[in-house]
């Protein structure tokens, strides 16, 4: 750790940041204490943009394996309907169900199968595909189309958060 902190403050951080000729054009252009400075609000901004996301990673990650194994009826209860259900396989049933963070949020927000969100919208969305096999969940992929900036994971948390302790 001490190792770490010398290196920050040392304009290391620039260094591993920046691109090369920035850093150096940094390095050459301002003094060793304006490039401790600029390093350190550089990590800074590195850890604050991190710890944004990671409550609701979690959150996500929570409820898929909650859901894991359990009966067909619980997304229905703390996730909503679902957009769209697709046959994966009859020997035994395998179906897929897919939501969405574009859907529309009935009162009680939960999902709602309709209206259909718009293809540019699902484009941008979080989505969740949920495999039931046997009337038990198989398996959960989650997508995250938005990427991770600008809080667009809450979108993703906001759909299975109330399957995190469901």
């Amino acid at each position: 750790m001490t190792k770490l902190i010398h290196a920050i403050a040392g304009g290391a951080a620039l260094q591993a940041i920046l691109p090369s000729w920035t850093a150096r054009v940094v390095s050459e252009a301002c003094g060793p204490t304006t490039r401790r400075l600029l390093s350190l609000a550089a990590v800074a901004s590195l850890l604050s943009l991190t710890g944004c996301g990671a409550p609701h990673l979690k959150t996500v990650h929570h409820a898929e394996r909650n859901l894991i194994g359990r009966d067909a009826a619980v997304p229905l209860a703390c996730i909503g309907e679902p957009m769209e259900i697709a046959e994966m396989g009859t020997e035994p049933l395998t179906t897929s169900h897919r939501y969405s963070s574009a859907q529309t949020r009935g009162a009680d927000g939960l999902l709602l199968a309709s209206p259909k969100p718009s293809a540019d919208a699902n484009e941008w969305a979080c989505i969740f595909d949920v495999t039931i096999r046997q009337g038990q969940i198989l398996a959960i992929d989650s997508k995250n189309r938005a990427g991770w900036g600008f809080g667009s994971i809450k979108h993703c948390s906001a759909v299975v958060e109330r399957c995190a302790g469901a």
